[in-house]
């Protein structure tokens, strides 16, 4: 155990083998990277329902953002931006106006949707009532499904997307509703499906924050490219590289009146 008071970095010594090494920490103190900011719960606004500021304090310019909380009427809500640049401020209000909701652009057809790599803002509930039959309504668990749903003889659903489309899933895990089969629709004249499939986070439950967006605040996630955030020597040899590195921040939201229970004791 390494003294608090110490000034050497800390270290550990590892019986040598030929295998793969996987270690993780945990950093106690203030974090040189954040995201600072004021933010407020907006209940007059439907499409953007927060206000306030933020700013990536990181250093490191960010990508595929998410900022994801629990909306007025206890709606999961998620916002996306493609990007935020190192020090910059967003005014929420202003710089992510008029947001597009999450879904299928129809080849550009639909002005209305679009996802996330086709660098446009978007604001959505996680799952909207309008979705649970209809795997073409607008959401976040429609559109991440709709990627992951493969045919129902395999066990699970195999991901192959990209960290910044598996990020938000295992963050928001128990926030996301089972996938479910479609009832056979007369009106429609479509028949109902078989293909329901379960999710798996097998090695991944720390990246839940779902417990914390319950509690009333805001998770931000985002994605970056560059070496570990961490500097790291082995046997004095400092390790190089690049690779994606994952964020997560918590922040807490003034939700106002929103939270106060409907009858006060007397």
């Amino acid at each position: 155990m390494r003294d608090l008071a110490s000034s050497e970095a800390a270290q550990i010594t590892v019986p040598y083998r030929s295998s793969l090494k996987k270690f993780q920490t945990r950093w106690v103190g203030d974090l040189p990277d954040r995201i600072t900011g004021t933010i407020k719960l907006d209940p007059e606004d439907s499409r953007l329902p927060l206000s306030g500021f933020l700013t990536n304090q990181t250093g490191k310019d960010l990508y595929d953002v998410y900022l994801a909380f629990v909306a007025p009427g206890n709606r999961d809500w998620v916002i996306y931006l493609p990007g935020w640049p190192k020090n910059q401020t967003i005014d929420i209000k202003k710089d992510l106006a008029k947001p597009l909701y999450v879904g299928s652009s129809d080849n550009g057809h639909n002005q209305f949707n679009a996802g996330p790599g086709e660098k446009k803002v978007l604001s959505d509930e996680l799952a909207p009532p309008g979705g649970r039959n209809d795997r073409d309504f607008h959401g976040w668990q429609n559109f991440w499904y709709n990627r992951f749903r493969r045919t129902n003889s395999e066990e699970g659903a195999r991901v192959d997307d990209s960290a910044s489309i598996v990020l938000p899933v295992l963050s928001l895990f128990d926030r996301l509703p089972p996938s479910r089969n479609l009832a056979e629709n007369v009106q429609k004249q479509s028949g109902g499906t078989t293909d329901r499939f379960e999710l798996y986070r097998r090695g991944a439950r720390m990246l839940n924050v779902s417990p914390s967006i319950m509690a009333g605040q805001l998770a931000v996630l985002a994605s970056t490219e560059g070496p570990l955030p961490v500097p790291v020597e082995i046997n004095g040899d400092v390790i190089g590289g690049t690779g994606t590195v994952l964020y997560q921040f918590l922040l807490p939201i003034d939700r106002g009146d929103v939270d106060k229970p409907t009858t006060q004791p007397q």
